[in-house]
């Protein structure tokens, strides 16, 4: 339950009988509230930290929706443009040896992109760690950066490029700093408290407030108002009210959680010296979910991304050392010790060749009940609708999704080049959807021309004989409901 007073709203300690809170707002409603102790303390906030190729990944997924195969091949083209610096990096920092022309480039940064008010003060210092760089340090742009025709970069490309120069500029700037007050009131014996702050230097946070404005995806409750001044012994008539709350279930995962999730997973039981933790590198984890997603095991439904049938089942039969993070950061620490001498390769070899030996030996005889998840794909496969063509039932198979009269020849492959071509591959999901409506919106299509994600309706457009044709349309028809994908 709250008590408001126009200025702010203060909160009791929650409780969990409906009727008792109904009952204690009932007893504050139109009380005096009287402000017992006004607790006020200075904070700050640090610049962050600038982007390895994950944190640039997930940041693009939560702010563009972008893929992370998106980005990455975004920020390739930029690197091969020699406009941003190696990429498929997994630091966060520079070098000591970069710290003298970090002014240069901020100010180069500053004098391009109309969204950074003029040059910040500049603590290179925040952004140089030796020892946190191994093999490349973090990605940043280039000084060939204000030579080049940023105009001519397509959207996408244009995004990540201006959260790589905005991160820069963060990263050297001063700290936010804020007075954060935490106000107690008393009501009837209620006691209520209320937390706020006022900022007392923006810092680093006016430059990426102003990017993510000129961008258009600022929250509206990104920039609240100050704080009021208080002070102890003022009161006030409460004007009291109960709220409801729910506990939610954990949400789907989208790209920018897995990433994060594939970054740590079971960090916790890894030596500290493992040569990596987690799931892949940044360089591979972009491929990892992009596999997952055309094999089947995963699809996406707006920014989520789901597990499919395929997928779970496939979780219930593998072995569980197949599925521990533990066995890649194992290996890991095996090849470090070859680095320093410490095994030989050969050593290493024999005890792969021994692993997937007992593995196989182990596991070289699924149960009926494993048989059973995973039928022959065939024409056993499961069918998913019938054949526009003959009427026939259509059913999936390896390659695709296939009608079952031979002699029809009617197929939707996976890998169709009207699909592959607009980064997409026809999932069992989409392949439903186009044989029981004849179409399909589909998000974050990639244009072959430009490299801008589009959305559009794909309509099967199937005649009769030959491969089978589709086309686009970019209006959804009134009351027409589409798949997302």
């Amino acid at each position: 339950m709250e008590i408001d007073n126009g200025e702010f709203t203060a909160e009791r300690e929650k409780v969990k009988d409906k009727q008792t809170a109904e009952d204690i707002s009932a007893s504050c409603n139109g009380k005096t509230a009287t402000i017992t102790e006004v607790k006020r303390q200075e904070k700050s906030e640090s610049p962050p930290k600038l982007y390895d190729l994950t944190t640039l990944q997930r940041e693009a997924n939560r702010l563009f929706g972008y893929t992370a195969a998106q980005t990455l091949s975004c920020v390739q083209n930029l690197y091969e443009q020699k406009i941003v610096t190696y990429p498929r990096t997994d630091s966060r920092y520079l070098t000591e040896d970069m710290k003298n022309g970090i002014p240069a480039l901020v100010a180069a940064v500053c004098s391009l992109f109309p969204f950074i008010v003029g040059v910040p003060v500049i603590n290179a210092d925040q952004a140089i760690n030796n020892s946190k760089v191994t093999d490349h340090y973090a990605i940043i742009p280039t000084p060939t950066l204000t030579g080049s025709n940023l105009s001519a970069l397509p959207t996408a490309e244009n995004h990540i490029l201006n959260m790589i120069c905005t991160r820069l500029v963060t990263a050297v700037s001063d700290k936010h700093t804020y007075a954060e007050t935490v106000i107690t009131v008393d009501c009837n014996g209620e006691i209520f408290t209320v937390k706020g702050k006022t900022v007392i230097n923006d810092g680093w946070k006016a430059i990426e407030q102003t990017f993510i404005k000129s961008t258009g995806k600022l929250k509206k409750d990104a920039e609240k108002p100050p704080f009021p001044d208080l002070s102890q012994g003022q009161s006030f008539t409460a004007q009291s009210s109960v709220r409801e709350g729910f506990t939610q279930p954990p949400k789907h995962y989208s790209e920018d959680l897995l990433l994060s999730a594939m970054e740590t997973a079971g960090a916790e039981d890894m030596p500290d010296d493992a040569e990596r933790k987690g799931v892949g590198t940044p360089a591979t984890r972009a491929a990892i979910i992009e596999n997952l997603v055309k094999s089947e095991f995963l699809t996406r439904k707006d920014k989520a991304l789901l597990p499919t049938d395929k997928g779970v089942n496939m979780m219930k039969i593998l072995p569980q050392s197949v599925k521990s993070p533990m066995l890649t950061a194992e290996w890991e620490n095996h090849l470090k010790r070859i680095e320093h001498g410490e095994m030989s390769a050969d050593d290493f070899k024999v005890s792969i060749k021994k692993y997937v030996t007992d593995l196989v030996k182990t596991h070289s005889a699924p149960s009926d009940e494993h048989k059973a998840l995973f039928p022959s794909n065939r024409q056993s496969g499961e069918v998913i609708g019938k054949c526009p063509r003959c009427g026939n039932n259509v059913a999936e198979s390896p390659k695709g999704f296939f009608c079952g009269n031979k002699a029809c020849k009617f197929g939707l492959f996976r890998d169709n080049k009207f699909f592959t071509m607009k980064k997409k591959t026809i999932t069992k999901e989409i392949a439903k959807t186009l044989l029981s409506t004849g179409r399909i919106f589909i998000s974050g299509l990639m244009s072959e021309k430009t490299g801008k994600p589009y959305n559009a309706t794909i309509i099967l457009d199937d005649k009769g004989e030959g491969y089978t044709g589709f086309r686009m349309e970019f209006e959804e028809k009134k009351g027409q409901k589409n798949e997302r994908y």
